[in-house]
């Protein structure tokens, strides 16, 4: 039985010493793991039968038809471009390998090589299409075109909605960036409102945990780097850097801290050894940040507090230890931060308490046997919360705006159970009690990367346009059972009409005006090659929030899913 030969990783030494047969059979192996012709829906190599006779060209346009987010902002597809359109893409062996494939699928040779003989051909082996696109990080408002596909060669008509298939796939970094960027609009007006610390903070108060949670390397990459283009620099996945740097031209998108887990607790033998883990980790950091100094100003130690007894950390191991590091500074004068890291259980009942007796009660007699105190004082931890703990053990200041703020050695980051629903419901908590929301951070992994689907937005990709013979004829879908799946109709162009994501409209050909509107969308594909390449820089900066916005908006409770 015939199996694929693994192309792997080889050394220096191990390439020079191949023959250029070996190493011409390596770059082969690879290229042909990306076959672009079944890189497609089953039945769309099937369609050659059932087009009409003498079409010409498709014109096919993406849109977000609504959903739980009001926007949507396209990413990533330079990457798809780059990744799997630009340069030869169709090549004789290719040919060949679809139509094997496509015989022992349909259990027949149903499989039309001619279009693509014609672009081997004639096109030498590029396709023979034009992508136009908003470019990457602005944010439109949904029910607009936001890309468009067509054919520019005549016998290439089924090539756009072959491609079709591919290009949908940016739902999801257009939904992860969208999301993303509620986040952060909703932490940028909070900011405002509670607290005096520097703006560009606000940049790392939500940091990517969301590596392990999705279902491949690929969607990892992917997905983490839609993450970080609405502004967010904190991260965890580090294979969206390798992405962005690749494609996108940024040697460094991303950040993290020093962080512990829960095996790292554990492997100091014991709950009985916490507080002796907890001195060595803070005394090894110490050592090590001897001499750093960090653009940020601060060496932070993300320490993970719920292994065994979060309460017992905040109220006990941490201010006993606080001789280590309140007041501590480096060679270079850089202090050293604690953030404390809830892991399990309701955050809003960790962070800030619970006045619920019947809640409350049984925590609080869990606690009174663990850490050897009284029934009573045990019930007014849980009633506290771990915030209002370390206000009392390590104090607090209260700024311009009226609102407590931590020691500046001490943080909190909720890393668990987050979403946009969760992160609202714990600000109001914050601002009813007077605290700066910029004491506490939050790490988000499920919900921010993988709890997503194409429906949640609502993407599809129709043709509007297509040409018989000659003979230009507009298209349109409109199922009389779902009118929320009407299409647009004929070419179409995106319009800008105002400063924001909501001053968006999309012109239809048979309308008055079209022929001299500005379209926004840019032509970035064109016959293999291309056409417009963005930096990551530059996504950011078209992602970026818009002062109109905060003064505008209020919150809005029904944006998205908890």
């Amino acid at each position: 039985m015939k199996t694929k030969v693994h192309y792997g990783d080889y050394t220096d030494r191990e390439l020079e010493a191949m023959s250029p047969d070996q190493l011409i059979a390596i770059i082969v192996g690879h290229q042909m793991e990306e076959n672009f012709i079944i890189m497609t829906d089953s039945y769309k190599m099937t369609h050659h039968l059932l087009y009409p006779e003498g079409l010409e060209e498709v014109y096919s346009y993406m849109e977000s038809r609504g959903g739980e987010m009001p926007y949507t902002t396209l990413v990533l597809l330079q990457y798809y471009i780059k990744k799997y359109l630009v340069g030869v893409r169709i090549t004789p062996a290719k040919i060949e390998e679809a139509r094997q494939k496509n015989i022992a699928h349909f259990g027949f040779d149903c499989f039309d090589d001619t279009m693509w003989k014609h672009i081997w051909e004639n096109h030498g082996g590029k396709l023979p299409l034009e992508i136009k696109a908003v470019p990457e990080g602005t944010p439109v408002a949904t029910k607009n075109i936001i890309m468009s596909i067509r054919n520019t060669d005549k016998k290439c008509a089924a090539l756009t909605n072959v491609t079709e298939t591919l290009l949908m796939k940016i739902w999801a970094p257009n939904t992860v960036a969208t999301y993303a960027r509620l986040v952060r609009t909703l932490i940028k007006k909070m900011h405002a409102i509670t607290s005096d610390a520097p703006e560009f903070l606000v940049n790392f108060m939500h940091h990517d945990f969301g590596y392990r949670g999705v279902s491949s390397e690929e969607s990892a990459r992917i997905l983490g780097a839609a993450a970080l283009s609405s502004g967010f620099m904190g991260t965890d996945t580090m294979g969206a850097l390798s992405l962005i740097n690749d494609f996108y031209d940024e040697p460094m998108a991303g950040f993290s801290v020093i962080a512990s887990e829960h095996s790292v607790m554990c492997s100091y033998g014991g709950k009985h050894k916490e507080p002796e883990a907890y001195r060595r980790i803070i005394q090894r950091v110490k050592e090590k940040c001897a001499n750093v100094n960090p653009t940020s100003g601060v060496i932070i130690l993300s320490l993970v507090s719920d292994t065994w007894n979060i309460y017992n950390v905040c109220y006990n191991i941490l201010p006993e230890l606080a001789s280590e590091f309140i007041g501590w500074t480096n060679n270079h004068g850089i202090p050293i931060k604690i953030v404390v890291r809830p892991d399990s259980g309701d955050p809003e009942v960790i962070l800030f308490g619970s006045d619920s007796f019947i809640e409350a009660e049984k925590l609080a007699q869990k606690l009174a046997d663990e850490m050897n105190i009284t029934f009573d004082q045990a019930f007014e931890l849980v009633k506290k919360g771990i915030i209002q703990i370390l206000f009392d053990k390590f104090g607090s200041t209260v700024n311009s705006k009226g609102y407590r703020v931590f020691h500046p050695q001490i943080g909190v980051l909720q890393g668990d159970g987050v979403s946009y629903k969760v992160i609202q419901n714990l600000y109001e908590v914050m601002i009813s009690k007077k605290m700066d929301i910029m004491n506490l951070v939050f790490g988000s992994g499920g919900k921010y990367l993988q709890l997503h689907d194409r429906d949640e937005q609502k993407y599809a990709i129709k043709a509007t346009h297509v040409i018989v013979n000659g003979e230009s004829i507009n298209v349109e879908k409109n199922p009389i059972t779902d009118a929320g799946k009407k299409s647009k109709i004929g070419y179409l162009k995106l319009v800008r009409t105002g400063p924001t994501w909501k001053d968006f409209i999309t012109m239809q050909s048979n309308q008055p005006g079209f022929e001299e509107a500005k379209d926004e969308l840019v032509t970035v594909f064109l016959n293999g090659e291309l056409t417009k390449e963005y930096t990551f820089t530059e996504v950011r900066n078209n992602s970026e929030i818009r002062q109109e916005e905060l003064e505008s908006e209020t919150l809005d409770r029904k944006l998205v899913l908890a």
